[in-house]
């Protein structure tokens, strides 16, 4: 099981040009039952960081597609039971996300596809050995102010 929420605010300071500030709480939890042990992961982590938006001119069909890049600053706490034993992890990490996405306006709510890569600065063997789940993409829901 995995659970994500991220608040994000930004401001649109051209046309197409977005700059934001995120925060998010993430959560996983996995589990493997063999016939006498029983094996999970569990992870929490919280990020704080910005990043840039910039949407590709729209199409006849009002859809336009989006590319971003960010800064975060994580931090992440994890644990897991496997047969060499009992383990934690506590670390904090910079990432680096790409994304690339296409987004639907209705009136003034946005829904959103996208795939993303993330870029990890020191820990990423640490945080693949821990982690519980993977995001691979994001379905967002967002409303705009104006």
């Amino acid at each position: 099981m995995n659970f994500k929420i991220e608040p994000v605010f930004g401001y649109f300071f051209s046309n197409g040009n977005l700059i934001a500030l995120q925060t998010s709480y993430s959560q996983g939890y996995i589990k493997a039952i063999s016939s006498d042990t029983i094996y999970y992961r569990k992870d929490r982590s919280y990020t704080f960081g910005t990043f840039y938006r910039y949407y590709l001119p729209e199409r006849k069909t009002y859809t336009s597609f989006f590319v971003q890049g960010g800064l975060n600053l994580l931090y992440f706490k994890a644990e897991k039971s496997e047969v060499t034993g009992f383990s934690k992890i506590t670390f904090y990490d910079l990432i680096i996300p790409f994304e690339v996405g296409i987004r639907i306006p209705i009136n003034k709510f946005n829904f959103e596809l996208s795939l993303i890569k993330n870029y990890r600065l020191f820990k990423a063997l640490e945080y693949d050995e821990y982690y519980a789940g993977k995001f691979l993409g994001n379905i967002r829901i967002s409303y705009i102010f104006k």
